[in-house]
């Protein structure tokens, strides 16, 4: 309803995508199979799979927690530790970059200098963990991280509720 985009998107997984998964990346690509989302099976954390995933290029990445687990700490960690591989990645994949290019229009024309990392965590504890883990060489880059803490969410829907009963049915 907004039109067409030329954004592409890549989805990186451990797991191979479903049929649901396969059936909607066909339909959004179209019949010219234009490519607009991608689907790549590797290891998020592994460096070679960020390369295949032009992570370098990306203007955002997100990550997304399980929701569901019976420990969402655990996989809080899991989050956590792969947003500071990625931003780890990134900014060696981009210093290599501008180390090896003769000129700064080629480094521009490689790699993206406004990257946001978008983050989903379970717990808010989650948070301050990700304030605590940055070295100070991505503290600069902080500023443009988003994160969204599910349990902040429910919990504020849920004060909203007895304010104002049935909001939870919009």
């Amino acid at each position: 309803d907004h039109g067409e985009h030329k954004r592409h998107v890549v989805i990186l997984s451990l797991e191979p995508p479903s049929l649901q998964m396969e059936k909607l990346i066909r339909d959004i690509n179209g019949e010219n199979n234009n490519n607009k989302v991608v689907y790549l099976q590797g290891n998020p954390s592994e460096p070679k799979d960020l390369l295949r995933a032009d992570i370098h290029k990306a203007k955002a990445c997100f990550i997304f927690t399980d929701k569901t687990s019976s420990d969402p700490l655990s996989y809080d960690r899991i989050s956590l530790q792969l947003a500071l591989r990625i931003k780890k990645q990134f900014y060696y994949i981009n210093e290599s970059l501008t180390k090896n290019a003769s000129d700064l229009s080629e480094v521009l024309a490689h790699s993206n200098p406004s990257f946001h990392l978008c983050m989903q965590f379970n717990k808010e504890q989650s948070l301050d963990s990700y304030y605590t883990a940055l070295t100070e060489k991505f503290v600069k880059t902080m500023k443009k991280d988003q994160m969204v803490i599910t349990e902040s969410i429910k919990m504020n829907l849920l004060s909203k509720s007895c304010l104002t009963p049935g909001i939870m049915a919009l």
